[in-house]
């Protein structure tokens, strides 16, 4: 029986978990959030919590909860303690599809915070309030006025010292195309970066954008020789797109190059492009059978079955 109770009692923590889970869980945040008497830790709190509800539709506030909800996390945002303003730039990303066009002053401003994190959430809410809203008609002054401080502030996030904010402005240029031309050689340099996590970002920013041919072929290579999934993936996937203009080099790297992982590299990628490259058969069934290296070996039987269709 007490084993029961325990239960019970774990199975209602876990409810309480979600804001949904909860019926009586928003309510007593919008109480926190609006009582004078509540402390600045009970208020913030209740705020993270609304914004995430709200960001993730499971609650809708009333008009005068939302002020208030807004004027806790802008305050925080400007405070003094970089932890809680980068938890606030974080809770208005999360808010970011519904806040008021009013807070994006303050996005922008964000960039130039001296804290990496709070840098890093005040671009993705900003660059998230702009993706999300249909605030402005696209090509009106104010869309333009818009989109010309997102692109300037990822820029900047691009360029940062701190590879956490590098990173995160890397992954939110990934579908921007056409307008983020600003931002390519930015993108481009950090395929280069010292730090693997930024250059994974960037190297799959490229590739998702459909931008794979910014890079040669040789360059996506030395990435697809990453022992790292994260570098070695959008590396692998974006020469497969290039497609038929890679296949020449990949052919000659199968045959020849001294370096194993480079050899690696091109039989997997060449059978990533599947019946399409039926031609290299031959190489790809020697390789199987005679390379010295035992995964090269493997790779090429698997790259074989692809390309034969099976």
């Amino acid at each position: 029986m007490r084993h029961g109770r325990s239960v019970a009692r774990w199975a209602v923590l876990f409810c309480c978990v979600s804001l949904a889970g909860c019926p009586k869980g928003p309510e007593r945040l919008m109480e926190d959030v609006a009582s004078p008497s509540a402390d600045e830790d009970a208020r913030f709190t209740a705020a993270e919590k609304l914004a995430r509800g709200i960001g993730h539709d499971e609650i809708h506030l009333p008009p005068t909860t939302t002020a208030e909800m807004l004027g806790v996390l802008e305050k925080e945002a400007d405070g003094s303690d970089a932890s809680r303003r980068a938890r606030a730039y974080e809770a208005l990303n999360e808010w970011a599809p519904h806040l008021p066009d009013t807070t994006a002053p303050l996005l922008y401003g964000g960039v130039d915070d001296s804290d990496a994190w709070a840098r890093a959430n005040a671009v993705a809410a900003a660059y998230r309030q702009f993706k999300t809203q249909p605030i402005f008609h696209e090509h009106e002054p104010q869309w333009n006025a818009a989109l010309k401080h997102v692109i300037a502030d990822l820029g900047a996030a691009l360029r940062d010292p701190d590879p956490k904010v590098r990173a995160r402005a890397a992954g939110l240029a990934t579908d921007l195309e056409s307008k983020a031309k600003d931002l390519v050689p930015a993108l481009r340099a950090l395929t280069q970066d010292p730090d693997h996590g930024v250059q994974a970002k960037a190297l799959s920013a490229l590739e998702q954008s459909g931008q794979e041919r910014l890079l040669s072929v040789d360059e996506w290579i030395s990435h697809c020789k990453s022992n790292d999934w994260q570098i070695r993936g959008p590396a692998g996937s974006a020469l497969a797109r290039i497609g038929a203009d890679a296949v020449p080099r990949l052919t000659e790297i199968v045959r020849g190059d001294p370096d194993s992982d480079a050899r690696d590299c091109a039989v997997w990628v060449l059978g990533l492009m599947g019946p399409a490259v039926s031609s290299v058969l031959p190489v790809l069934k020697n390789a199987a059978a005679n390379d010295d290296s035992w995964s090269v070996r493997q790779d090429a039987a698997s790259s074989v079955e692809r390309v034969e269709g099976r």
